[in-house]
């Protein structure tokens, strides 16, 4: 029913700790190297450094989004799949409300 790539980004969503503080964690290495490099430039009024901290920036943001942007694509349809075998939007809330 599932592909492998739909397991996967299930398995990996489930297993992910949600805490901001994880969060932050898991992306400091990424982050604070070119942020200091950048601090770095400003302080020596090196600007070439400042470009290239900033371009790696840049870099990484761009990568993490397309990694977003393609977990979520097969999130959404593990869970649109999920739906149509399941109905759960039609039916009543298990606390009786509806």
């Amino acid at each position: 029913m599932l592909t492998r790539d739909e397991k996967h980004a299930i398995a990996q969503f489930l297993a992910y700790d949600q805490t901001h503080r994880r969060y932050w964690f898991d992306l400091s290495p990424y982050l604070v190297p070119p942020a200091a490099f950048a601090v770095y430039g400003l302080w020596a009024r090196e600007f070439e450094a400042l470009v290239i901290a900033l371009g790696v920036l840049w870099f990484l943001a761009i990568w993490y989004m397309t990694y977003q942007i393609n977990g979520a694509k097969h999130l959404h349809s593990a869970v649109r799949k999920y739906e149509d075998a399941v109905q759960a939007l039609a039916k009543p809330d298990s606390d009786g409300n509806d």
